[in-house]
């Protein structure tokens, strides 16, 4: 609240800033409080005074439109022969409470209506009005989306278990023949080899069960088969996003345990020696050549000598220089 009063009389660029406390999408005024309709399956006949008259009798309005065809149309579209004023079948309607709008949505919604005649002869036909709230683009888009999604997720629940992922198929190998390799395991709903663009075998396919219980039974029994002379793999199917976050966490598991080890220690699976200090064995190579001490190298007469060693007759001897 005091935010607001300071930034009350506040301008930016001679613009006004206007503040006020966060809503949720969901329960904004124009969500919950809407007072403009959008109507389609307007009959082409239909003007905005017989639009007005159906749409006032559930309460006071501020405007109600169809929309017609305009120049821009025409020239964007040059071939559907629009004609500028011609309807486009839908309306707009604004009422002035929110309740009036409210009872146009439950009295209209789905209401049948007759167009007339027209002057081309065409018989009379019946169409169903849809009046809903006027949405904005992005909350259409948004609605449709979720929509979409829930259907998609309604599809692969009913999928689950039943659906089986099958590689390693022979290229020659048909839809047919797929089905017929299983379907002694019980009643399957489809089956198909997934395909290039040019009709080739991307050699996998699917495989789908009625029961969960006839796919297990193909997955335990055919797994590792040999189908037309190539051993196949037959797993349950499963959505990319949940494959991929089960290899990461698999992934994540085996660093970790990596990470946890000692450092120099052995590798789990692996033999004994790696990591191991090499044994020596007196007066003895190893066995694998490995871990033998660097030998000493031989002094030759009148070489060098190793350091700190007593200097023998006949061995160079480093000449004095002044000031050494």
């Amino acid at each position: 609240k005091e935010a607001m009063a300071k930034m009350e009389d506040l301008s930016i660029l001679d613009q006004k800033v206007e503040v006020q406390p966060f809503q949720r999408r969901d329960r904004r005024p124009d969500v919950v409080e809407w007072t403009n309709l959008y109507v389609k399956n307007v009959p082409l006949d239909w003007d905005d005074e017989k639009l007005t008259s159906l749409f006032a009798e559930h309460g006071e309005l501020t405007s109600a439109k169809i929309m017609r065809v305009t120049e821009k149309d025409v020239e964007a579209k040059p071939d559907k022969g629009l004609k500028v004023g011609d309807s486009k079948g839908f309306a707009f309607v604004s009422y002035k409470e929110h309740d009036g709008a409210k009872a146009a949505v439950e009295k209209l919604h789905d209401m049948v209506v007759e167009t007339t005649e027209g002057e081309d002869g065409a018989a009379a036909e019946e169409k169903k009005l849809f009046v809903g709230r006027a949405q904005k683009k992005t909350e259409r888009e948004r609605e449709l989306r979720k929509k979409f999604a829930e259907i998609q997720n309604t599809k692969i629940q009913s999928y689950m278990g039943v659906n089986l992922y099958i590689k390693n198929l022979d290229d020659q190998m048909s839809d047919k023949d797929l089905h017929g390799a299983f379907e002694k395991f019980g009643t399957i709903t489809s089956a198909r080899i997934m395909k290039n663009g040019d009709g080739t075998s991307k050699g996998f396919g699917f495989v789908c069960f009625s029961q969960p219980e006839e796919a297990n039974a193909a997955v335990n029994d055919m797994n590792g088969k040999m189908l037309l002379g190539k051993p196949i793999f037959v797993a349950l199917a499963q959505r990319g996003d949940v494959r991929r976050t089960m290899l990461a966490q698999t992934h994540s598991t085996q660093r970790q345990q990596m990470g946890g080890m000692p450092r120099g220690a052995a590798m789990p699976g692996a033999p004994n020696m790696y990591g191991a200090v090499p044994m020596m064995y007196p007066g003895a190579m190893p066995p694998n050549g490995r871990g033998a001490p660097y030998p000493m190298p031989m002094m030759m007469p009148g070489r060098g000598v190793p350091r700190g060693a007593p200097m023998q007759p006949g061995a160079y001897q480093v000449p004095a220089y002044p000031g050494m």
